[in-house]
C-alpha cells in the first residue's frame, strides 16, 4: 500500500487539483480542503523557517481559501498521519 505521502504527490501531479480530508494536529478537527501542489505565485524567495518533511507535514495551496481570501496567505501544512481520504476527479485515490 502506498503512503499518504506519495498519493497526495501522486494526486498532485502536473497542478491537478484534489481534495483531502485530514485531522489537524493543533484541535483534532476533520478538516476538508481543495488543494494544489507546485503553486509558487506568492512565494517570496526567503523559503520557510523549518522542513515540513521533519515534522512528517507537507505544504499544499488550499484553493478555497484562495479564493475567499488572501490568496497570498493560502499555503497550507497537512498533517501526513491524520490523513484519512484523498480524492482526484471525484474518485478516491486514498483511503485509510
Amino acid at each position: 500500500m502506498i503512503t499518504a505521502k506519495e498519493a497526495i504527490l501522486e494526486a498532485g501531479k502536473n497542478g491537478r487539483i484534489f481534495s483531502i480530508n485530514f485531522i489537524k494536529r493543533t484541535t483534532g478537527e476533520l478538516r476538508s480542503m481543495q488543494c494544489r501542489l507546485g503553486v509558487v505565485k506568492y512565494v517570496n524567495g526567503i523559503g520557510m523557517s523549518y522542513k515540513p518533511e521533519d515534522y512528517n507535514l507537507i505544504t499544499v495551496y488550499d484553493m478555497q481559501f484562495a479564493s475567499h481570501s488572501n490568496p497570498q496567505k493560502a499555503y497550507r501544512s497537512i498533517n501526513l498521519d491524520g490523513v484519512i481520504k484523498i480524492k482526484v476527479a471525484g474518485q478516491i485515490v486514498w483511503n485509510k
